[in-house]
């Protein structure tokens, strides 16, 4: 299967090299001379890097990205006033550990043989390729809404809105589950040579599972995300000046320290997104490149080839998994204020803020009690003043101290 839902496993390259790889002496291979082929698959580096990614990146990013994603899911839930933005980033949060957990979910299963049946195998493939759509897609989202939030920032708080990201973020669901329902009709469990049992298509889906759907994924995964991309952050970063001085011009005299924060948070959430989004293009780039050139390259034309081809096979979905597991550790290093927000919720150390009106009150009781013996005394002369001047009909100035202790 070309798909980016399933990553190769050592045992079952061997299927590949009896159906197409030719030996280095240039004979065809056969079922019996398996081993025989491995053994000289072994015996290049390509390979043995090739099978040691591909046996462990899957751990190495559930133990970063799952802990990391619940980490960005508490501490933006806890950041207020949460927004449009906090909206997409705990769906994303969600999402990506849901992909890790459903990778390594399908890894396990598959490791140890156990029967989904033809049911299982189509949620499986269904939920599998569906998670990973979505989450490139929230992102684009995300960019998106800030690609308007600083090249229209008048009609940012319309069409900005928490109601708005729910109801585009349901549309984009129903969207991309219905174009991975097919599996649903074309995937069944089938007995296989190496392992007991395995998921793969019908005879009569091949060609449009290889041919049509091979694109249909390919666009909706990496091509179409990573060009969205591209584009609206090389805009983003073209129109950040233009956007903050246009927020200045728009800054009232009156709130102008209050607006000033405002467009210093934007500030803040546009840096992180547009980060997350460089890094994505970066890390999406060599899938992109590998899903467009895969056909034009005979990687089954002898064994070192096909080593060769394994290696960047692995590294190229090391990297566009690497996305689902590292959008928390962006998020505390571009964020400034989800950084402070996560290291008060660890380590529980937020000083309290100091109540001015009282601490005014109370330094002009103390200076008094220094002056004149305790403030319930001078209180109580005072009162006692007040009492005679009103009998003697005198100048009552002496209330002014009794209001300023009071």
């Amino acid at each position: 299967m070309q798909s980016t839902t399933i990553s190769m496993t050592y045992t079952s390259i061997s299927e590949n090299v009896t159906a197409n790889i030719t030996s280095d002496n240039g004979t065809t291979a056969s079922s019996k001379k398996v081993l025989s082929l491995l053994d000289q698959l072994n015996q290049y580096d390509e390979f043995k890097a090739a099978v040691v990614i591909n046996n462990y990146y899957l751990y190495v990013l559930c133990a970063l990205g799952i802990p990391g994603s619940a980490c960005a899911l508490i501490t933006i839930c806890r950041m207020k006033p949460l927004t449009s933005s906090s909206v997409y980033m705990a769906m994303l949060s969600l999402v990506d550990a849901m992909n890790l957990v459903f990778k390594l979910l399908y890894l396990l299963l598959t490791l140890y043989d156990v029967r989904l049946f033809d049911n299982g195998c189509r949620t499986m493939f269904f939920i599998g390729t569906f998670l990973m759509h979505y989450s490139n897609w929230l992102l684009v989202s995300m960019t998106i809404e800030r690609f308007i939030a600083i090249w229209f920032p008048l009609q940012v708080t319309k069409l900005c809105t928490k109601r708005r990201a729910f109801i585009n973020m349901i549309v984009l669901a129903i969207i991309l589950m219905a174009l991975n329902f097919q599996f649903y009709w074309t995937t069944v469990e089938l007995p296989h040579k190496v392992y007991v049992w395995q998921c793969s298509f019908m005879d009569e889906y091949v060609h449009f599972i290889t041919k049509v759907w091979y694109w249909i994924d390919g666009a909706a995964y990496s091509i179409v995300p990573f060009i969205l991309l591209l584009i609206f952050n090389t805009m983003i970063i073209l129109g950040i000046k233009m956007a903050s001085s246009k927020q200045r011009m728009l800054t009232n005299k009156i709130d102008k320290t209050q607006n000033t924060d405002k467009i210093k948070h934007q500030q803040q959430i546009t840096i992180m997104l547009v980060s997350i989004s460089v890094v994505f293009i970066i890390l999406t780039m060599p899938n992109c490149a590998f899903f467009i050139m895969q056909d034009y390259w005979d990687y089954t034309k002898d064994v070192h080839t096909y080593a060769q081809y394994f290696l960047v096979y692995n590294i190229v979905f090391f990297l566009s998994d690497l996305n689902h597991a590292i959008n928390f550790y962006m998020y505390f290093l571009s964020g400034r204020k989800f950084r402070t927000m996560f290291i008060n919720m660890i380590c529980c150390c937020r000083k309290k803020p100091l109540r001015r009106p009282y601490s005014t009150t109370m330094t002009q009781m103390s200076s008094v009690s220094m002056r004149n013996g305790s403030a319930f005394n001078t209180t109580l002369s005072s009162q006692q003043d007040i009492l005679k001047n009103s009998a003697n009909g005198t100048d009552h100035s002496s209330n002014s101290t009794v209001n300023t202790i009071a």
